[in-house]
């Protein structure tokens, strides 16, 4: 178990030593637990014998995966800025989309959508009032103590998802048409944080 200033400890874990008598010995409490120089594992080492001239000591090491946490369950808010819009909410796992719509079913009031939803990673989905779609985000739910990703000031897991529509320029060409978005123009957008400039 990591401890909240970072340092692991046997906490949870089952450490026999198989003695050649045949015994099983619990040493769990004898044993220390540090980062192994490969990513993702940990090294346990456990150190017997005698800190004598005639015995000496021997230290056995051996490496085991992370633990992973616990998916934990937290009620999530994710606000629409548009009337009449809508979302659809999947589950992100290295990057592949679950097939599953996890807003399937929940009633959104006044443009807020409120559910209870696992920590990890989701993609949103948000739709204009004609079904079509406005663009799509990744969100990170997290659980309390772990970075927000959102700033300072940022809710646990309150997302707000702004929608800029009917941005289009009145340029004309020499025939006097309209130009088009994507052929004669592009619209792109950056988003800053509070009292930063873009």
């Amino acid at each position: 178990m990591e401890d909240e200033d970072g340092v692991w400890t046997a906490e949870g874990l089952e450490v026999v030593a198989n003695l050649k008598n045949g015994n099983v010995r619990d040493v769990t409490d004898y044993v220390t637990v540090t980062e192994s120089e490969r990513e993702g594992y940990l090294t346990i080492a456990y150190t017997y014998g005698f800190d004598s001239e005639n015995y000496g000591l021997t230290t056995l090491t051996t490496e085991v995966a992370k633990p992973v946490a616990a998916p934990v369950e937290t009620e999530v808010v994710i606000k629409l800025s548009t009337n009449g819009q809508t979302a659809k909410l999947y589950t992100l796992t290295d990057g592949v989309e679950g097939e599953t719509d996890m807003l399937a079913g929940v009633t959104p009031e006044s443009n807020v959508y409120t559910t209870n939803l696992c920590t990890g990673e989701y993609r949103l989905y948000a739709y204009d009032s004609t079904g079509n779609c406005n663009g799509s985000m990744k969100l990170v739910v997290t659980r309390e103590g772990e970075p927000t990703g959102l700033g300072d000031y940022a809710e646990r897991n309150h997302f707000f998802v702004l929608t800029a529509s009917g941005i289009y320029a009145t340029n004309k060409n020499a025939e006097g048409n309209l130009w088009v978005d994507g052929t004669d123009y592009t619209v792109t957008g950056t988003a800053a944080k509070p009292g930063h400039d873009l």
